[in-house]
């Protein structure tokens, strides 16, 4: 979790970090991000754009 989080919510451990990690890595894996090819073509670029940002935090959390 960003430090935002720990500021506003205060220390919640470790479980919080691997529930958002573990979630992201599902929605990841869902294959809803294949649905979006379908998008209006002026919204696509936010979309992969939210998909690079979600790989992103994946591979900076697991290395």
């Amino acid at each position: 979790m960003p430090p935002a989080f720990y500021a506003t919510y205060g220390d919640r451990g470790p479980t919080v970090d691997l529930y958002g990690l573990t979630g992201a890595i599902g929605w990841f894996a869902s294959g809803d991000f294949e649905e979006w090819e379908e998008l209006d073509p002026a919204l696509q670029p936010r979309a992969i754009g939210w998909r690079t940002g979600l790989a992103t935090y994946l591979t900076a959390q697991l290395t």
